[in-house]
């Protein structure tokens, strides 16, 4: 099966109109989106506030958004996630063990560094990824981190 990918943008500088989330989320969803992926912050949560009267499941972003928006669990597949603070403890590490700092410099954060990676919700939770997908994504994030497949990138 294709899958068909549109793509709108907020606009909002700030990433944390709420509205203007939920008014994209509208317009995707009125374009045939079935899933919307809310890579846009604050944003986001108008999103996934949405997703149930918008007729669209989602993918959250930031955090596990099954776990932050319990509300909203039953309207996302799974959120992919951004462990920020691993880049201040490998900041910090860096200048405690070698006494460099990278401070100032642009440097790309990714799987192989924990810095970024799926989450599904609690354990608790009623699971909306079946075990197989989960593991074939596992699968392909391993590929990722030791190099093996190459993403395309924006940056």
């Amino acid at each position: 099966a294709g899958a068909k990918v549109v793509n709108n943008y907020t606009n909002d500088e700030t990433w944390s109109d709420v509205n203007i989330g939920k008014q994209c989320a509208q317009d995707l969803a009125s374009k045939g989106a079935d899933v919307i992926f809310g890579c846009c912050g604050g944003c986001g949560i108008g999103i996934t506030d949405n997703a149930k009267d918008g007729g669209y499941m989602c993918i959250g972003v930031d955090a596990d958004q099954r776990q932050t928006k319990p509300e909203s669990a039953d309207m996302i597949y799974c959120s992919m996630i951004k462990n920020v603070g691993n880049s201040i403890v490998d900041l910090v590490k860096g200048f405690i063990d070698n006494e460099e700092f990278a401070g100032g410099t642009v440097w790309k954060a990714g799987l192989e560094g924990g810095y970024v990676g799926v989450a599904y919700g609690a354990e608790d939770q009623e699971q909306l990824v079946s075990d197989e997908i989960k593991s074939a994504v596992a699968d392909i994030q391993a590929k990722v981190a030791a190099g093996e497949l190459k993403v395309d990138t924006a940056l």
